[in-house]
């Protein structure tokens, strides 16, 4: 097996273990699509993280990046 092949493996076992671990609750999923319904029209995220792997860091992340897209349009818009 080559090398790439052995990581990426490796990285799928990891992911399935944590999947495993936290034993997501369809409620979850199920809450948050309710959440995006009941918002008011025009004010739904782009994205809205129901990760409990993740333990926040993706809206850190999203946040992070929306930041960055924003000093990125100013300076292209000056």
């Amino acid at each position: 097996m080559k090398k790439s092949a052995a990581k990426f493996n490796a990285l799928g076992g990891a992911l399935f273990g944590k999947m495993a671990q936290y034993d997501m609750n369809p409620q979850t999923i199920a809450d948050g699509i309710l959440s995006l319904i009941d918002m008011e029209k025009g004010t739904r995220p782009l994205r809205l993280p129901l990760d409990a792997i993740a333990q926040g860091t993706d809206q850190e992340f999203i946040n992070a990046r929306a930041d960055i897209k924003a000093k990125w349009l100013a300076a292209y818009s000056n």
